[in-house]
């Protein structure tokens, strides 16, 4: 095997163990000495490819945020034929359909996004702007055909829904300790068409 190749792999390796570790313990609860203990990785390699954790840690989120941003702009590109409605409704399930199968994955996008260390806040904005902007792209796209209440524009609505989809697997966790999928209907359903009608003057 190439030089090369043993460094290519031992990364890929090393890589692998912290997400598996950032995953199911948190940020917070990592070490590098954890890391080493855990996974039976070399100090001296470690820190050879590695200066801290933090680098790793956004070496995880980013490749988390690569990689759903990937499988977004290949779902939201696909045109539904359920219309506008059903558009919207694929935009919130898309991220929920990625992280089904990918248990740690979704702990280090939640960790980054809900709970990030302080000091790598604004360094996780930044990774994070290329899979806000597949969001903007397919709202900005969208939002325009749906039919919206008297004195809301399309500009306000996607604003509205940006801020709801972050959130919206937080909120369906407070709205049912275990929630099925016709709860997370539900959710979605209020969300989008809202739960009172306007009163008549």
């Amino acid at each position: 095997m190439k030089q090369e190749e043993r460094r290519e792999r031992r990364i890929r390796e090393i890589l692998n163990a912290a997400m598996e570790e950032f995953g199911a313990n948190g940020y917070e609860n990592v070490t590098m000495d954890s890391l080493c203990a855990r996974h039976h990785l070399s100090k001296g390699v470690l820190y050879h490819y590695f200066s801290n954790r933090d680098e790793l840690f956004l070496l995880c989120v980013e490749s988390v945020f690569r990689d759903l941003r990937a499988y977004l702009e290949q779902k939201l590109a696909m045109p539904a034929e359920r219309g506008v409605a059903s558009s919207i409704r694929d935009y919130f399930f898309c991220r929920e359909d990625f992280f089904r199968a990918r248990p740690l994955e979704r702990n280090v996008f939640e960790n980054a996004l809900l709970h990030p260390p302080k000091h790598l806040r604004e360094r996780i904005r930044t990774l994070r702007r290329p899979l806000q902007e597949v969001n903007q792209t397919f709202l900005r796209r969208t939002v325009p055909h749906l039919p919206l209440r008297p004195g809301l524009d399309a500009a306000e609505a996607i604003r509205y829904f940006e801020s709801v989809e972050s959130l919206f697997w937080e909120l369906l966790a407070g709205y049912s300790a275990d929630p099925a999928p016709q709860e997370a209907e539900q959710l979605w359903n209020m969300i989008v068409f809202g739960v009172a009608r306007p009163e008549e003057k």
